[in-house]
């Protein structure tokens, strides 16, 4: 098979998972792993998140996954004798037949990535000038632009949801999963954190009631970058329903789960599934995107709400979109600068729009004899119009 029909099991899909790496790759990456202390900065990758390992780890193994298939694996050479420019061509040649632009670059800045730790003698910056190339000629396979929706509507959908929930009509069980899915779009639409510590929040350690109010607190080596704490008030507009939820509808869910413990501690997570278990991230994205996608006409995943929040807070307060780093636990200011950018270009779309429909209303009609009648050459000079070529579009009917 060819093109983008190798289906998900094909082999070159496949990615080396770490225990079957050659054993130099894993003893040089445990180390780059290990942790320092304030005289030994630790390893080169030790500060890195989880996720962000897990996604390394997938992309170089991918790449060792094609070395394999191909007969290049030799587990006895080193990881910069392996990471060559025809190499990394052909390699690269392979990923555009089953991938689209946007992996094919992904999985080349996971393999230098990855490369510059396992090899850091190596002189990398051909690959790295690879990488900037096929990150400019990166086409999204969809629109992501015309997917958000202002915050202040999902934190709408989310409220509806909840009043839905309480009405009645449905057992406790399913009402309490319909409230928490409610309160769930609100806040994660109000406070949009990354998936995996917005998934982790518990009762008493990130959301904390204090005399001003709830907070929702992480420390610093649970957020993403570890170099800084993120913490929030808990918006107070949803305040009374995260009470109803804790008193009311958790309790529920919760005991679904303990009927199949066997003593078992209770769990103090925020969000529990219908088995009353905490819910999983995977579990927790398929809830919010099945939820956009039925109530809304489109999916929404988790990441597109924050960028949702980020375009609101550009076109509702452009004076203040430094804030937009600290809602999102951004190290840069790089994500709202592309939002304010994005923001200011519907504003001039918007106000285009407007004034032509302003000049269009207060346009006269013709009179009956020039519209049809007489031809164009035989009308008088002052009863000419100068136009230029219309372009394609312009028309704003």
């Amino acid at each position: 098979m060819s093109g983008r029909d190798g289906g998900p099991h094909d082999p070159r899909r496949r990615s080396l998972p770490l225990e079957d790496w050659p054993a130099a790759d894993r003893r040089v990456w445990g180390a780059a792993l290990l942790k320092g202390d304030l005289l030994d900065p630790g390893g080169p990758a030790s500060a890195w998140s989880d996720a962000t390992l897990a996604i390394l780890v997938r992309g170089y193994g991918r790449w060792l996954n094609w070395l394999f298939l191909n007969g290049l694996l030799d587990v006895e050479s080193p990881p910069a004798d392996r990471i060559r420019p025809d190499r990394v061509s052909a390699y690269i040649a392979e990923l555009r037949l089953l991938n689209a632009s946007m992996t094919v670059w992904q999985r080349t800045s996971q393999l230098r990535q990855t490369g510059a730790v396992l090899a850091p003698e190596a002189d990398l910056a051909w690959l790295r000038k690879l990488e900037s190339r096929l990150q400019k000629v990166v086409i999204p396979v969809r629109n992501k632009r015309a997917r958000l929706v202002p915050s202040a509507e999902l934190v709408a959908l989310g409220v509806r949801l909840m009043e839905a929930a309480q009405a009645g009509g449905a057992s406790p069980h399913l009402s309490a999963m319909k409230f928490r899915d409610g309160l769930l779009i609100a806040l994660l639409a109000a406070r949009p954190f990354r998936r995996g510590n917005f998934t982790s929040i518990e009762i008493g350690r990130h959301l904390v009631n204090q005399s001003d109010g709830y907070w929702l607190r992480f420390e610093a080596p649970e957020t993403k970058n570890r170099r800084r704490p993120l913490e929030a008030p808990f918006p107070s507009a949803l305040t009374p329903y995260l009470e109803r939820y804790l008193a009311d509808h958790r309790p529920v869910l919760v005991a679904r789960g303990l009927r199949r413990q066997t003593g078992d501690a209770p769990s103090e997570a925020l969000w529990i599934g219908a088995f009353g278990k905490p819910l999983a991230a995977a579990g927790l994205s398929s809830r919010v995107e099945a939820i956009t996608r039925r109530e809304l006409g489109h999916a929404i995943n988790v990441h597109l709400v924050r960028d949702c929040a980020a375009t609101s807070v550009a076109e509702e307060d452009p004076e203040h979109t430094g804030i937009i780093s600290t809602i999102l636990g951004h190290t840069t200011n790089t994500t709202a600068e592309r939002c304010y950018t994005h923001a200011q270009g519907l504003k001039s779309g918007r106000c285009l729009q407007d004034e032509i429909l302003r000049l269009r209303g207060k346009a006269k009609p013709r009179p009956a004899a020039t519209r049809g009648g007489s031809p164009r050459k035989n009308r008088p000079p002052s009863s000419r119009r100068s136009h230029g070529p219309r372009a394609q579009g312009d028309d704003p009917a």
